[in-house]
């Protein structure tokens, strides 16, 4: 059987799809640089959010500013200096 194309990928030509995905990965990464949270039950009864590293939540307002336009045209040219820099790094070995 041949090889699906997404659904996101039907109209969009070769060069916007890997501006798609670069944008995506950025926003991935650092999706998972934020800060993440669990609840704890505290006594007397109350609930308190905690700093985790492991948690699963996080907060709404920091996941919808990385969809701000600046942000991800940030995060976006952050992975390419990074990409950069590794294959820089790579041609010095």
């Amino acid at each position: 059987m041949g090889e699906r194309t997404p659904w996101h990928y039907r109209h969009i030509g070769e060069g916007e799809r890997r501006d798609y995905d670069e944008a995506i990965e950025a926003l991935r990464r650092t999706f998972c640089r934020l800060q993440q949270y669990e609840f704890w039950l505290n006594d007397p009864p109350a609930i308190v959010r905690v700093p985790s590293k492991h948690g699963g939540w996080v907060r709404f307002e920091d996941v919808h500013a990385l969809f701000d336009t600046e942000v991800v045209d940030a995060a976006i040219a952050s992975e390419r200096v990074a990409a950069a820099i590794a294959d820089a790094k790579e041609g010095l070995r």
